[in-house]
Protein backbone atom coordinates (compact mmCIF):
# COMPACT_ATOMS: atom_id res chain seq x y z
CA UNK A 1 0.00 0.00 0.00
CA UNK A 2 1.11 3.30 -1.21
CA UNK A 3 0.68 6.24 1.53
CA UNK A 4 1.24 9.97 1.12
CA UNK A 5 1.53 11.48 3.97
CA UNK A 6 0.39 15.40 4.11
CA UNK A 7 2.16 17.74 6.50
CA UNK A 8 3.80 21.08 7.57
CA UNK A 9 6.99 22.97 7.66
CA UNK A 10 8.00 22.89 10.55
CA UNK A 11 6.95 19.55 11.10
CA UNK A 12 8.50 18.10 7.64
CA UNK A 13 11.72 17.09 8.84
CA UNK A 14 9.97 15.06 11.78
CA UNK A 15 7.68 13.27 9.77
CA UNK A 16 10.11 12.42 7.28
CA UNK A 17 12.82 10.67 10.05
CA UNK A 18 9.41 8.93 11.40
CA UNK A 19 8.89 7.24 8.27
CA UNK A 20 12.83 6.48 7.09
CA UNK A 21 12.07 2.89 7.28
CA UNK A 22 8.87 2.93 5.42
CA UNK A 23 9.16 2.38 1.50
CA UNK A 24 6.00 3.14 0.55
CA UNK A 25 5.42 6.38 2.33
CA UNK A 26 6.48 9.28 0.53
CA UNK A 27 6.06 12.75 2.90
CA UNK A 28 3.92 15.72 1.00
CA UNK A 29 5.03 19.14 2.95
CA UNK A 30 2.36 21.78 2.19
CA UNK A 31 3.54 25.66 2.84
CA UNK A 32 2.10 26.19 5.68
CA UNK A 33 3.97 26.38 8.98
CA UNK A 34 1.81 24.13 11.85
CA UNK A 35 0.15 20.74 10.28
CA UNK A 36 -2.57 22.20 12.97
CA UNK A 37 -3.62 25.04 11.11
CA UNK A 38 -4.26 22.95 7.75
CA UNK A 39 -8.01 22.46 6.69
CA UNK A 40 -8.76 19.67 4.37
CA UNK A 41 -10.35 22.23 1.86
CA UNK A 42 -7.05 23.44 1.42
CA UNK A 43 -5.14 20.08 1.07
CA UNK A 44 -7.87 19.30 -1.48
CA UNK A 45 -7.54 22.23 -3.55
CA UNK A 46 -3.63 21.29 -3.19
CA UNK A 47 -3.28 18.19 -3.88
CA UNK A 48 -6.06 18.33 -6.87
CA UNK A 49 -2.73 19.77 -8.19
CA UNK A 50 -0.77 16.24 -8.00
CA UNK A 51 -0.75 13.31 -9.92
CA UNK A 52 -1.50 10.49 -7.44
CA UNK A 53 -2.55 7.91 -9.00
CA UNK A 54 0.20 5.59 -7.76
CA UNK A 55 -1.23 6.23 -4.17
CA UNK A 56 -3.64 4.01 -2.18
CA UNK A 57 -4.45 6.47 0.85
CA UNK A 58 -3.69 9.79 1.97
CA UNK A 59 -3.36 10.28 5.31
CA UNK A 60 -3.49 14.13 6.77
CA UNK A 61 -2.60 15.27 10.76
CA UNK A 62 -4.78 14.79 12.82
CA UNK A 63 -5.50 18.08 14.29
CA UNK A 64 -6.16 19.48 10.62
CA UNK A 65 -9.67 20.73 10.27
CA UNK A 66 -12.42 19.19 8.86
CA UNK A 67 -13.38 16.12 7.44
CA UNK A 68 -11.20 14.53 4.97
CA UNK A 69 -14.26 12.94 2.88
CA UNK A 70 -13.51 16.03 0.47
CA UNK A 71 -9.85 15.22 -0.13
CA UNK A 72 -11.34 11.72 -1.11
CA UNK A 73 -13.80 13.40 -3.59
CA UNK A 74 -11.34 16.06 -4.79
CA UNK A 75 -8.88 13.58 -5.80
CA UNK A 76 -10.24 10.06 -5.98
CA UNK A 77 -7.80 8.56 -3.22
CA UNK A 78 -9.35 7.29 -0.08
CA UNK A 79 -7.98 10.23 2.60
CA UNK A 80 -8.13 9.89 6.41
CA UNK A 81 -6.95 11.40 9.63
CA UNK A 82 -3.62 10.15 10.66
CA UNK A 83 -2.39 10.67 14.38
CA UNK A 84 -1.97 14.29 16.14
CA UNK A 85 1.64 13.90 16.98
CA UNK A 86 4.36 12.36 14.10
CA UNK A 87 5.75 10.09 16.88
CA UNK A 88 2.75 8.28 16.75
CA UNK A 89 3.45 7.45 13.00
CA UNK A 90 5.28 4.18 13.30
CA UNK A 91 2.63 2.91 15.10
CA UNK A 92 -0.11 4.09 12.74
CA UNK A 93 1.87 2.46 10.04
CA UNK A 94 1.40 -1.09 11.24
CA UNK A 95 -2.00 -0.84 11.91
CA UNK A 96 -2.86 0.34 8.07
CA UNK A 97 -5.25 -2.30 6.05
CA UNK A 98 -6.03 -4.03 9.38
CA UNK A 99 -7.78 -1.39 11.42
CA UNK A 100 -10.75 0.53 10.16
CA UNK A 101 -9.58 4.55 10.22
CA UNK A 102 -11.41 7.60 10.26
CA UNK A 103 -12.25 10.91 8.19
CA UNK A 104 -12.97 13.09 11.34
CA UNK A 105 -11.01 11.18 14.19
CA UNK A 106 -7.53 11.39 14.42
CA UNK A 107 -5.96 8.03 14.05
CA UNK A 108 -4.60 8.40 17.59
CA UNK A 109 -7.82 7.85 19.18
CA UNK A 110 -9.14 5.64 16.82
CA UNK A 111 -5.59 3.04 17.77
CA UNK A 112 -5.46 4.44 21.29
CA UNK A 113 -5.85 0.81 22.92
CA UNK A 114 -3.36 -0.18 20.27
CA UNK A 115 -0.98 2.25 20.79
CA UNK A 116 -1.07 1.28 24.53
CA UNK A 117 -0.54 -2.06 24.23
CA UNK A 118 2.42 -1.41 21.30
CA UNK A 119 3.73 0.65 24.16
CA UNK A 120 3.61 -2.04 26.64
CA UNK A 121 4.74 -4.75 24.86
CA UNK A 122 8.15 -1.97 24.21
CA UNK A 123 8.88 -1.65 27.75
CA UNK A 124 8.84 -5.26 28.40
CA UNK A 125 10.60 -5.71 25.77
CA UNK A 126 13.63 -3.61 26.95
CA UNK A 127 13.02 -5.23 30.57
CA UNK A 128 13.23 -8.82 28.72
CA UNK A 129 16.40 -7.65 27.33
CA UNK A 130 17.99 -6.48 30.59
CA UNK A 131 21.20 -8.65 31.71
CA UNK A 132 22.41 -7.71 27.59
CA UNK A 133 21.73 -4.22 28.33
CA UNK A 134 23.13 -4.36 31.35
CA UNK A 135 26.28 -4.85 29.67
CA UNK A 136 26.29 -1.14 28.10
CA UNK A 137 28.13 1.92 29.82
CA UNK A 138 25.87 3.96 31.73
CA UNK A 139 23.53 0.80 32.98
CA UNK A 140 23.55 -0.79 36.21
CA UNK A 141 21.88 -2.93 38.62
CA UNK A 142 20.10 -1.61 41.97
CA UNK A 143 19.19 -4.68 43.63
CA UNK A 144 17.06 -6.09 40.98
CA UNK A 145 16.01 -3.22 39.50
CA UNK A 146 17.81 -2.29 36.18
CA UNK A 147 18.08 1.52 35.56
CA UNK A 148 20.21 3.52 33.29
CA UNK A 149 20.49 5.27 29.27
CA UNK A 150 18.51 1.89 28.08
CA UNK A 151 15.79 1.51 30.73
CA UNK A 152 12.44 3.73 31.58
CA UNK A 153 12.83 6.54 33.67
CA UNK A 154 12.66 5.00 37.35
CA UNK A 155 10.44 6.97 39.83
CA UNK A 156 11.86 7.17 43.60
CA UNK A 157 9.71 8.49 45.84
CA UNK A 158 11.18 9.98 49.02
CA UNK A 159 9.72 9.47 52.93
CA UNK A 160 10.26 12.95 54.13
CA UNK A 161 11.76 13.30 57.52
CA UNK A 162 11.12 9.83 58.59
CA UNK A 163 13.12 10.11 61.86
CA UNK A 164 9.90 11.79 62.91
CA UNK A 165 7.58 9.10 61.86
CA UNK A 166 6.40 6.25 63.67
CA UNK A 167 7.51 2.55 62.02
CA UNK A 168 3.63 2.30 60.62
CA UNK A 169 3.31 5.05 59.67
CA UNK A 170 6.29 4.63 57.50
CA UNK A 171 5.19 1.51 56.65
CA UNK A 172 2.07 3.08 55.25
CA UNK A 173 3.58 5.93 53.42
CA UNK A 174 6.30 2.82 51.53
CA UNK A 175 3.16 0.79 50.83
CA UNK A 176 1.33 3.82 49.11
CA UNK A 177 4.24 4.38 47.14
CA UNK A 178 5.11 1.53 45.62
CA UNK A 179 1.04 0.81 44.79
CA UNK A 180 1.39 4.82 43.04
CA UNK A 181 4.00 3.06 40.74
CA UNK A 182 7.04 4.11 42.58
CA UNK A 183 10.33 1.87 41.88
CA UNK A 184 12.57 2.79 44.92
CA UNK A 185 11.92 4.25 48.22
CA UNK A 186 14.18 7.09 49.65
CA UNK A 187 14.26 7.49 53.13
CA UNK A 188 14.39 10.91 53.99
CA UNK A 189 16.55 11.95 56.89
CA UNK A 190 16.52 15.80 58.84
CA UNK A 191 19.41 17.90 57.53
CA UNK A 192 21.75 18.97 60.34
CA UNK A 193 20.65 16.35 62.24
CA UNK A 194 22.26 13.16 62.91
CA UNK A 195 20.36 9.80 63.73
CA UNK A 196 21.48 6.93 62.34
CA UNK A 197 19.51 4.73 64.63
CA UNK A 198 16.70 6.43 63.30
CA UNK A 199 18.24 5.42 59.31
CA UNK A 200 18.17 2.22 60.23
CA UNK A 201 14.77 1.74 61.86
CA UNK A 202 13.11 3.35 58.59
CA UNK A 203 14.94 1.44 56.24
CA UNK A 204 14.16 -1.74 58.00
CA UNK A 205 10.93 -0.72 58.25
CA UNK A 206 10.71 -0.30 54.69
CA UNK A 207 12.22 -3.45 53.63
CA UNK A 208 9.66 -5.13 55.50
CA UNK A 209 6.64 -3.84 53.87
CA UNK A 210 7.93 -3.54 49.96
CA UNK A 211 10.31 -5.27 47.68
CA UNK A 212 11.97 -2.52 45.94
CA UNK A 213 15.16 -1.17 46.20
CA UNK A 214 15.41 1.27 49.41
CA UNK A 215 17.53 4.65 49.37
CA UNK A 216 18.61 6.58 52.74
CA UNK A 217 18.61 10.15 51.73
CA UNK A 218 21.38 12.08 53.78
CA UNK A 219 24.25 13.87 53.36
CA UNK A 220 25.87 12.48 56.80
CA UNK A 221 28.22 9.71 56.77
CA UNK A 222 26.84 7.91 60.06
CA UNK A 223 22.86 8.16 58.93
CA UNK A 224 24.34 6.96 55.78
CA UNK A 225 26.19 4.18 57.13
CA UNK A 226 23.02 3.28 59.51
CA UNK A 227 21.04 3.07 56.22
CA UNK A 228 23.46 0.55 54.38
CA UNK A 229 23.81 -1.65 57.55
CA UNK A 230 20.09 -1.47 57.20
CA UNK A 231 19.88 -2.59 53.79
CA UNK A 232 19.94 0.34 51.74
CA UNK A 233 21.53 0.07 48.46
CA UNK A 234 21.85 3.54 47.21
CA UNK A 235 22.81 6.66 49.08
CA UNK A 236 21.35 10.17 48.64
CA UNK A 237 23.82 12.12 48.15
CA UNK A 238 28.07 12.60 48.45
CA UNK A 239 29.85 15.49 47.35
CA UNK A 240 32.97 17.21 48.44
CA UNK A 241 32.54 17.91 51.73
CA UNK A 242 31.61 14.12 52.60
CA UNK A 243 33.13 12.04 50.00
CA UNK A 244 36.15 10.73 52.27
CA UNK A 245 34.03 9.41 54.99
CA UNK A 246 31.31 8.26 52.83
CA UNK A 247 33.95 5.95 51.20
CA UNK A 248 34.20 4.19 54.48
CA UNK A 249 30.39 4.17 54.98
CA UNK A 250 28.71 2.92 51.99
CA UNK A 251 31.42 2.45 49.30
CA UNK A 252 29.52 -0.55 48.28
CA UNK A 253 26.28 1.14 47.94
CA UNK A 254 25.05 2.95 44.77
CA UNK A 255 25.54 6.71 45.34
CA UNK A 256 24.10 10.06 43.94
CA UNK A 257 26.88 12.61 43.38
CA UNK A 258 26.11 16.05 43.94
CA UNK A 259 28.44 19.58 42.62
CA UNK A 260 28.58 20.96 46.37
CA UNK A 261 30.01 21.17 49.38
CA UNK A 262 27.75 20.89 51.66
CA UNK A 263 29.91 21.93 54.65
CA UNK A 264 30.99 24.97 53.08
CA UNK A 265 27.61 25.52 51.84
CA UNK A 266 29.41 25.65 48.37
CA UNK A 267 27.25 24.93 45.22
CA UNK A 268 28.37 26.65 41.97
CA UNK A 269 25.73 29.06 40.24
CA UNK A 270 27.52 29.25 36.59
CA UNK A 271 26.35 26.48 34.61
CA UNK A 272 30.00 25.26 33.14
CA UNK A 273 31.17 25.17 36.81
CA UNK A 274 28.60 23.75 37.84
CA UNK A 275 29.07 20.85 35.09
CA UNK A 276 32.57 20.78 36.02
CA UNK A 277 32.46 20.84 39.41
CA UNK A 278 30.11 17.35 39.22
CA UNK A 279 32.92 15.85 37.16
CA UNK A 280 35.64 16.54 39.40
CA UNK A 281 33.09 15.19 42.17
CA UNK A 282 32.66 11.84 40.09
CA UNK A 283 36.53 11.62 39.22
CA UNK A 284 37.03 11.90 42.60
CA UNK A 285 34.56 9.70 44.12
CA UNK A 286 35.61 6.74 41.52
CA UNK A 287 39.49 7.24 43.10
CA UNK A 288 37.88 6.37 46.42
CA UNK A 289 36.34 3.19 45.18
CA UNK A 290 32.97 4.07 44.43
CA UNK A 291 31.77 1.72 41.57
CA UNK A 292 28.14 2.51 40.98
CA UNK A 293 27.67 6.20 40.17
CA UNK A 294 25.07 8.14 39.69
CA UNK A 295 24.80 12.29 38.81
CA UNK A 296 22.86 15.04 40.38
CA UNK A 297 22.79 18.97 38.68
CA UNK A 298 20.48 19.92 40.91
CA UNK A 299 17.14 21.35 39.83
CA UNK A 300 16.48 24.46 41.55
CA UNK A 301 13.23 26.49 41.78
CA UNK A 302 14.93 29.89 41.68
CA UNK A 303 16.50 29.07 38.39
CA UNK A 304 14.75 25.98 36.63
CA UNK A 305 15.97 27.20 33.24
CA UNK A 306 19.61 27.64 34.02
CA UNK A 307 19.59 23.98 35.60
CA UNK A 308 18.32 22.39 32.77
CA UNK A 309 20.81 23.71 30.71
CA UNK A 310 23.82 22.53 33.27
CA UNK A 311 21.91 18.78 33.13
CA UNK A 312 21.53 18.71 29.04
CA UNK A 313 25.35 19.98 29.02
CA UNK A 314 26.85 17.30 31.31
CA UNK A 315 24.44 14.54 29.65
CA UNK A 316 26.58 15.90 26.30
CA UNK A 317 29.52 15.75 27.80
CA UNK A 318 29.33 12.36 30.04
CA UNK A 319 26.71 10.41 27.75
CA UNK A 320 27.66 7.48 30.33
CA UNK A 321 26.49 8.78 34.12
CA UNK A 322 22.99 7.71 34.63
CA UNK A 323 21.49 10.96 35.55
CA UNK A 324 18.90 11.71 39.07
CA UNK A 325 16.68 15.33 38.87
CA UNK A 326 14.38 16.00 42.04
CA UNK A 327 11.03 17.22 40.00
CA UNK A 328 9.21 18.35 43.84
CA UNK A 329 11.16 21.34 44.76
CA UNK A 330 10.07 23.14 41.92
CA UNK A 331 6.18 21.11 41.44
CA UNK A 332 5.37 22.31 44.89
CA UNK A 333 6.10 25.87 44.35
CA UNK A 334 4.41 26.47 41.53
CA UNK A 335 0.87 27.64 41.52
CA UNK A 336 -0.36 25.18 39.07
CA UNK A 337 -1.86 21.87 39.02
CA UNK A 338 0.77 19.18 39.66
CA UNK A 339 -0.58 16.98 36.71
CA UNK A 340 0.39 19.48 34.05
CA UNK A 341 3.52 20.66 36.17
CA UNK A 342 4.82 17.03 36.69
CA UNK A 343 3.85 15.83 33.24
CA UNK A 344 6.38 18.81 31.63
CA UNK A 345 9.28 18.51 33.85
CA UNK A 346 9.46 14.44 32.95
CA UNK A 347 9.04 15.17 29.61
CA UNK A 348 12.38 17.41 29.42
CA UNK A 349 14.09 14.89 32.09
CA UNK A 350 13.21 12.52 29.25
CA UNK A 351 14.91 14.57 26.84
CA UNK A 352 17.69 15.24 28.77
CA UNK A 353 18.38 11.12 29.71
CA UNK A 354 17.58 11.61 32.99
CA UNK A 355 17.59 8.21 34.97
CA UNK A 356 15.92 8.61 38.10
CA UNK A 357 13.21 11.17 38.90
CA UNK A 358 13.13 11.89 42.64
CA UNK A 359 9.50 12.93 44.07
CA UNK A 360 7.62 13.55 47.27
CA UNK A 361 4.13 14.16 48.32
CA UNK A 362 4.78 16.41 51.40
CA UNK A 363 3.66 19.40 50.43
CA UNK A 364 -0.33 19.70 49.76
CA UNK A 365 0.54 20.91 46.30
CA UNK A 366 2.65 17.74 45.30
CA UNK A 367 0.13 15.06 46.47
CA UNK A 368 -0.18 12.46 43.72
CA UNK A 369 2.61 13.15 42.28
CA UNK A 370 4.22 9.81 42.30
CA UNK A 371 1.43 8.13 40.46
CA UNK A 372 1.35 11.10 38.31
Amino acid sequence: MKVLLVTGLLAEEMVKNYTKNYRDVEVHTLRVPVAAFLTTEYIAQELKKLNLENFDMILVPGMARGDTSVITNATGVPAFKGPRYAADLPLIMEFLGVEKLSTSIPACEILKENIKRRSLQELERIESRRDVLLKNPGNMLLEDLALGKDFPMRIIAEIVDAPLLSTNEIQTLAKHFVNSGADIIDVGMIAGECRPGDAERAVKAVKQVVNVPVSIDTFNPKEAAGGVKAGASLVLSVDAGNMEEMAKAASNAAVVVTPTNQLEGYMPKNVDDRVKFLEENIERAERLGFRKIIGDLILEPADVLKSFIAYHKFAERNPHVPLLMGLSNVTELMDADSVGVNALLAKVASEIGVSLLLVTEKSNKSKGSVKE
